[in-house]
């Protein structure tokens, strides 16, 4: 049985790291007490490996269409960048498909750096932090909670990652304050979602919260 040091919690199985503060684990590694169902993995692989054989003939078309009818537009790169973007975001959602709320952070974190990068790489017309980065906050704080009230995940199941989220609502707040986000309206919605689910959290969860915090961050 493996042990973690900082949370002083015995944890089965074959895990590397604490499930509750990420430290790394020390002991003997044991079998998982719920084995991997190998037939259902064996063909998500196959699934997602016709996916990417099909995106690479797709990108290969586009790149020889490009070349023979339109040689001095590179139109190809942008659907190369676009595949590329895509298996990136499904990457990250396939490897935290086992925790979902921190699959949908990491989504959001995914997705939000993407944006900013295509942004950039398009001239930089502020769609990505005008429209995306309040968009993807505000959704995910939604998925959050209807999943939470779905899954009937208890609130330490994911408070770290709704916190996480309500940070990430502070940074969009900052560029709506810096006037980096011109056009306010899905700024102010996501602003007002995360200050909503933090003064829920700490008025109705305050003790939960706190223990919580106190766990996990160690403070």
């Amino acid at each position: 049985m493996r042990i973690c040091d900082a949370c002083h919690v015995h944890v089965r199985g074959s895990m590397d790291r604490c499930p509750l503060c990420g430290t790394k684990l020390r002991g003997e590694k044991e079998e998982n007490v719920f084995p991997r169902l190998q037939m259902y993995d064996h063909m998500y692989r196959k699934i997602m490996r016709i996916f990417l054989f099909l995106s690479v003939i797709a990108v290969i078309v586009c790149l020889a269409a490009n070349r023979v009818f339109v040689p001095d537009l590179f139109w190809s790169m942008f659907v190369l960048a676009g595949v590329v973007s895509f298996w990136i975001s499904l990457y990250a959602a396939w490897k935290k498909k086992r925790n979902i709320p921190k699959g949908i952070l990491w989504e959001m974190t995914v997705i939000s750096i993407l944006a900013v990068a295509w942004d950039m790489g398009t001239g930089w017309h502020g769609w990505s932090v005008d429209f995306i980065l309040p968009i993807l906050c505000t959704v995910s704080i939604g998925m959050m909670v209807v999943m939470a009230r779905f899954l009937r995940l208890q609130l330490r199941e994911y408070v770290i990652y709704m916190l996480m989220e309500i940070v990430y609502g502070l940074v969009v707040w900052i560029l709506l304050l810096t006037h980096v986000i011109q056009f306010i309206l899905p700024a102010l919605v996501c602003v007002v979602c995360c200050g909503a689910a933090l003064a829920a959290l700490v008025i109705f969860r305050w003790e939960l919260f706190h223990e919580e915090m106190q766990k996990r961050l160690h403070f």
